[in-house]
């Protein structure tokens, strides 16, 4: 969570663009998500805190540029 602070920190800052904030976000988000489903967490596992399976989700995040 302390990431996604310090992204929005630099986004305030004029220092990321919204599209460079929001692409980055989705990663960060992607990889939180990941971390918890490899350990077994499947309550509010998703990035939205739904139970989404990873396959629906992971297709959806944009890919890094």
């Amino acid at each position: 969570m302390e990431q996604l602070r310090q992204l929005a920190e630099l986004r305030d800052a004029g220092i990321l663009s919204e599209e460079e904030f929001t692409s980055k976000k989705a990663e960060i988000l992607a990889r939180m998500w990941l971390t918890r489903a490899r350990a077994g967490t499947r309550e509010g596992a998703g990035p939205d805190g739904s139970d989404v399976p990873a396959d629906r989700w992971i297709s959806s995040v944009p890919a890094a540029q």
